[in-house]
């Protein structure tokens, strides 16, 4: 509990800034949900900086908006340089492995269930299709496939496979 009422007191202390006053945690804990008013206008976040960059510093060792950070260069990483680069992650539709795996597994937050918490509760055995989580497939690759919905899939790298059922 302590670390949850260590989060409530930042987000009190953030609220506060805002001219926002919460409850303390124990009424909060105990009451009902908390309504918080909206504010009259949004404020960008780096307005008051804009406005008066001297008076109001970014929190960087310049103060200022850093394209090149001598912090993160200074940690000599290959794959994490001091400045916006595009570094190609190891798997994607551009890599080499791509001729050997040309469809990629993007898989979502299912709203079912919580992670595997909760696969054996009627919601989450009611969104599978022949007791399976089904994989929404592009038409145009299960046809190039020969497959259609309701198929039974492995899907597999050179880390793993799973079974699963085609939903176009």
């Amino acid at each position: 509990m302590a670390w949850l009422r260590h989060f409530y007191e930042g987000a009190v202390a953030a609220a506060a800034k805002q001219g926002e006053a919460l409850p303390d945690f124990e009424s909060f804990w105990l009451g009902g949900p908390l309504t918080l008013t909206k504010p009259e206008r949004h404020v960008p976040q780096v307005e008051r900086f804009r406005a008066d960059p001297v008076a109001n510093p970014l929190k960087t060792p310049s103060g200022k908006i850093e394209i090149f950070s001598e912090t993160i260069d200074s940690f000599g990483y290959a794959d994490c340089p001091g400045h916006p680069v595009w570094l190609p992650p190891a798997e994607w539709l551009g890599a080499p492995l791509a001729a050997r795996y040309p469809l990629h597994l993007l898989s979502n937050q299912p709203k079912t269930r919580l992670h595997s918490q909760l696969d054996h509760a009627r919601i989450s055995q009611g969104g599978k299709l022949a007791g399976r989580e089904p994989a929404t497939m592009n038409p145009a690759d299960a046809t190039a496939r020969g497959l259609r919905e309701g198929d039974a899939i492995r899907i597999f790298n050179d880390r793993g496979a799973c079974l699963t059922v085609v939903r176009l």
